[in-house]
């Protein structure tokens, strides 16, 4: 990041974006820049506010920056880059079975080859102009190592509002 961002607005689309919103906000904070939160309600909001010049900068998530540029034929400059993050995990309580559980697993991680959850995969990866197409794989706790990393680096201050 550069301080050329002191006082500037960031749009964001929104407070509960991740990578976009906690991750890119919270390297402002520790890198003591600080900037005017704007949240744009989705992505699509965010780009559209970026190049009007509303706001100078915007965080994003990279899958979708390649989508909207595939997209709409737009360039932008990186100004910083995260760890990579993968995308988010579906979790269960302890409290759940085990038969429970993994018949639950099972039926995303076969969405594909079920006639309901091909669509709902296919029109989710037209939504958001995935480059790939959208499915469920198993993860490992090793898959999320670069989420409490950064939930271990954030200062306290932060901690408290993400």
């Amino acid at each position: 990041f550069s301080v050329s961002l002191e006082g500037k607005e960031v749009v964001y689309p929104g407070p509960e974006a991740f990578i976009a919103y906690k991750v890119t906000n919270s390297e402002l904070v520790k890198k003591g820049i600080s900037t005017s939160t704007v949240f744009a309600g989705n992505m699509d909001g965010a780009f559209s506010q970026l190049f009007s010049g509303k706001a100078q900068a915007m965080g994003a998530n990279s899958q979708l920056v390649s989508g909207y540029t595939e997209r709409e034929g737009k360039s932008f400059r990186v100004l910083w880059s995260s760890a990579s993050f993968n995308d988010l995990a579906l979790m269960a309580s302890p409290r759940v079975s085990k038969k429970e559980r993994d018949a639950v697993a099972n039926a995303f991680f076969n969405m594909q080859n079920d006639p309901d959850g091909s669509r709902v995969l296919r029109e989710a990866t037209e939504l958001v102009h995935a480059p790939a197409p959208i499915t469920f794989i198993p993860a490992t706790e090793a898959d999320y190592t670069s989420y409490r990393d950064f939930y271990n680096s954030l200062p306290a201050n932060l901690k408290e509002t993400l």
